[in-house]
């Protein structure tokens, strides 16, 4: 499978190599890969392992070197345009990219996101949201409301929570 960003280009073979090239400063050649995901301008690759390699445009979640450590046991890499958020084996949360610090998050069953922002559905059928908040990353006004959600259904900008 090959995967673009608006900059650069990554290959995922069968045997799980990774080859990319095209407007970096350097290619990457990775082994033992199971998926690849992106932002606009950087790469996160999920290892057969559960580890989470990055590379790419520091800003858009190129440089994960402050949550490294915490980039293990991963069950699911997500983006929004310069961000990446990854849920871990364990149900924790963990974000890095061009966005505002997120507090850690627990017991999550699975992320979704728009352009900017993440919503995250709990375990206990709530929902936890984060990033630009015109894009879905705020939702105080209606966090009462979330109540046995569902599913979650994402556009560009908005959230819908399936009760």
């Amino acid at each position: 499978m090959v995967f673009s960003n608006d900059r650069t280009f990554a290959a995922l073979t069968n045997d799980g190599n990774v080859l990319t090239w095209g407007d970096q400063n350097k290619e990457h050649q990775l082994q033992n890969i199971k998926m690849i995901f992106f932002t606009n301008s950087a790469f996160a690759a999920l290892k057969n392992d559960g580890n989470v390699v990055t590379w790419g445009d520091q800003y858009h979640g190129g440089d994960s070197t402050a949550v490294k450590d915490q980039l293990q046991n991963v069950k699911m890499i997500f983006s929004t345009n310069s961000a990446f958020a990854v849920l871990k084996n364990d149900g924790n949360v963990v974000t890095w990219g061009n966005q505002d610090p997120v507090e850690s998050f627990n017991g999550i069953k699975m992320i979704f996101s728009t352009d900017s922002a993440f919503a995250a559905l709990t375990n206990e059928g709530n929902v936890v949201t984060w990033g630009n908040q015109d894009n879905g990353g705020n939702s105080m006004t209606v966090q009462n409301q979330f109540k046995n959600v569902k599913m979650i259904f994402s556009n560009d900008r908005a959230f819908a929570a399936l009760m």
